[in-house]
């Protein structure tokens, strides 16, 4: 009976988490209210603060869920590879894939306007995005210089600067494809987009060229699995 109370009470929290979701992604925050969270999960408000004390730590609860999950992610593909250049490169994949898999999430983040709670984000919501995002970067640096110390990255380069730049050229990816998709700018889809990036950035970044075709995730990238993404 306990394991069975347990199982509901899970699958009552999950419902009130993907109807936050659905309901956060279409409106602003100050204008989404429990009632409508509750009444989309179907559960009682009640029930809903059984679980959420607030409406703001469901929000954070969104994020922790998504960056929490890339973190995972990103650190399972960079233990995968036991060559830094080529854990680097498999950790750029899966920012690529989270971020195509995830784009109505990642779009939000990006976009989250501190007008949209009463002016200022919350201190504990910067809290939470603080701890996922700067251990993704964290680990993504050490890596790079672990790199470095092998003489396997180039070592004249900055390792946060270079982390910064690839996330940066990721988020530039998917918004510029989404742009040329609605004004029919260039014919362009975002993996070749990544993968020339890719390209350029091994001939700057990896000291041994043949870490292009040398590593399980240039043989991934290459497969059609891959461009399926765009």
């Amino acid at each position: 009976m306990a394991l069975q109370a347990e199982h509901k009470k899970q699958q009552k929290i999950l419902a009130v988490v993907q109807a936050a979701e659905e309901i956060f992604f279409k409106k602003s925050y100050n204008s989404v209210t429990v009632d409508e969270v509750a009444q989309l999960a179907g559960v009682t408000k009640n029930t809903l603060y059984s679980y959420f004390p607030s409406k703001l730590s469901l929000f954070i609860r969104m994020f922790d869920h998504y960056l929490q999950e890339l973190h995972r992610l990103f650190v399972e593909a960079i233990e995968r590879e036991p060559r830094p250049d080529h854990a680097l490169m498999g950790g750029i994949v899966v920012l690529y894939r989270f971020t195509w898999e995830n784009e109505k999430f990642m779009r939000f983040f990006w976009a989250l306007n501190p007008s949209e709670m009463n002016g200022e984000i919350p201190a504990e919501l910067i809290h939470s995005v603080h701890l996922w995002n700067r251990g993704l970067i964290e680990q993504a640096i050490r890596l790079v210089r672990r790199g470095q110390a092998q003489g396997v990255i180039n070592d004249a380069l900055d390792a946060e600067r270079m982390v910064h730049l690839v996330s940066a050229v990721n988020k530039g990816i998917l918004i510029h494809t989404s742009k040329q998709a609605k004004w029919s700018i260039a014919n362009v889809r975002p993996s070749d987009l990544m993968g020339g990036f890719l390209r350029l950035a091994f001939n700057a970044i990896f000291t041994d060229q043949a870490t292009v075709t040398e590593s399980s995730v240039a043989e991934q990238w290459e497969a059609s699995a891959w461009k399926s993404l765009s």
